[in-house]
């Protein structure tokens, strides 16, 4: 499920870049949080991208996932045999 999660992010996010770039000729889905102070100009969090949020996420989450250990429900039993 976690795994389904991060494709969806990944693929997501390619495809609002996609609909963008065909759309629109360049990426319009940025956000930008600022306030505005007075007299001190602005201060804020640097614009970024939605899609490409996405992607970074549903990457990050893979890695997360890699380095998961695996959980072998058979046991020990299962193991390989060792030469003598």
């Amino acid at each position: 499920m976690p795994g389904q999660i991060s494709l969806g992010l990944i693929f997501g996010g390619i495809a609002g870049n996609l609909v963008d770039r065909f759309a629109h000729g360049h990426v319009i889905d940025f956000l930008r949080f600022y306030v505005n102070r007075r007299g001190a100009g602005e201060i804020g969090f640097p614009a970024f991208n939605v899609a490409d949020t996405a992607i970074c996420t549903g990457v990050g989450l893979l890695f997360l996932l890699s380095w998961q250990k695996d959980h072998d429900p058979a046991g020990p039993e299962n193991e390989p045999v060792k030469p003598a």
